[in-house]
């Protein structure tokens, strides 16, 4: 069957979100607004059976990738709060300050604070190890000699968490960059194809090819005067 034409005024143009209500048109929502049963739509656009491959690829590239980029984002607030704990249980028993660098002697047990061109070693030598030497521009302050076996292995274990933490966290933040750019790219594509707007709803009929755009109907009972 043919679509309809769309010569009819605007207002006739509108219709209840729920002839819509497929699961792939669910998908199409914008990723800034959720869609409300109070939404009514219009139509945007027809969608040619030689662009419908396309769109919906898309579409699903777009829809895993922003699940991807809200895990990812979630993972690094929780590696991030993982890490100032780290911190602040090192401030407390060790006075370590984290914008510093320290190296550890296990031989001796001493923290040393380092100062200079390199930025020095994080303390993560096992006890018994033999440090790293420093670099030969690189100072080395006795920071803190610690007296027992416990406190020294809970500070290498510490200290090995933050480094661990650190790297994944890096790691993290890359991958959100990485997807975040994917995700850009999906949005330009939808707006120069289909003239999509990120800030916008939409819902696609695959029956009809028709690509409607959501349009937020205002609450009646909700004074919206200033």
């Amino acid at each position: 069957d043919k679509p309809k034409t769309t010569n009819a005024p605007a207002a006739k143009s509108l219709k209840p979100k729920a002839a819509a209500t497929n699961n792939v048109s669910r998908a199409v929502t914008s990723p800034s607004r959720s869609a409300s049963n109070s939404d009514v739509s219009r139509v945007h656009m027809r969608i040619g059976k030689d662009s419908e491959a396309g769109f919906l690829q898309t579409i699903s590239g777009r829809r895993s990738t922003m699940e991807d980029v809200r895990v990812l984002k979630r993972l690094i607030r929780e590696k991030q709060v993982e890490l100032g704990k780290l911190d602040e249980s090192l401030a407390a028993d060790y006075s370590i300050r984290k914008n510093r660098s320290y190296s550890y002697d296990s031989r001796t047990m001493t923290i040393h604070q380092v100062t200079g061109d390199s930025p020095g070693a994080d303390a993560t030598a096992k006890p018994g190890a033999t440090p790293a030497a420093a670099a030969p521009t690189d100072k080395r302050q006795a920071h803190m000699v610690l007296d027992s076996k416990a406190k020294a292995e809970k500070f290498v274990k510490l200290s090995a968490l933050k480094q661990m933490t650190s790297v994944v966290l890096q790691s993290l933040v890359l991958l959100e960059r990485q997807k975040s750019g994917d995700l850009t790219k999906h949005n330009s594509v939808l707006l120069e194809k289909f003239g999509m707007s990120r800030d916008r709803g939409y819902e696609y009929d695959p029956k009809s090819g028709t690509l409607y755009e959501l349009i937020p109907v205002p609450d009646a009972g909700k004074n919206t005067s200033r």
